[in-house]
């Protein structure tokens, strides 16, 4: 990996850094026990340079996001948006035969969103 696109991974927050994509998960309502869904580089569009799919699920209070993921080319990381304005990033993934599983944690915030960053 060159030093330029290590940095890339390093500092997603850096302006030239934009990510591929944000989701913003179902309302966290009091009621809400738990919440979950998915994510691809399908959805994405055009201009991702990653195929992936992306299972996420969080219980409440919904500090700590678990996911799932498999990147079939390229490079995926995710970046969780932290109530309290923290942005912590998941590891970087490369293409792997099998699902990468890892979590993330806002604590003691709960999370609002998250966003993906792809390389090819």
């Amino acid at each position: 990996m060159t030093a330029a696109s290590a940095a890339f991974f390093a500092a997603p927050a850096a302006a030239s850094a934009a990510p591929t994509g944000t989701v913003k998960p179902a309302v966290q309502e009091q009621a809400a026990t738990s919440l979950s869904g998915t994510t691809s580089s399908e959805r994405a569009g055009a201009g991702t340079a990653a195929v992936f799919n992306c299972r996420y699920f969080s219980r409440a209070p919904f500090q700590v996001v678990h996911f799932t993921c498999l990147v079939q080319s390229g490079h995926l990381r995710v970046v969780v948006n932290c109530a309290d304005g923290r942005r912590v990033s998941g590891p970087l993934l490369g293409p792997r035969p099998n699902w990468q599983a890892f979590s993330v944690s806002c604590a003691p915030a709960r999370f609002t969103t998250f966003d993906f960053y792809t390389r090819g």
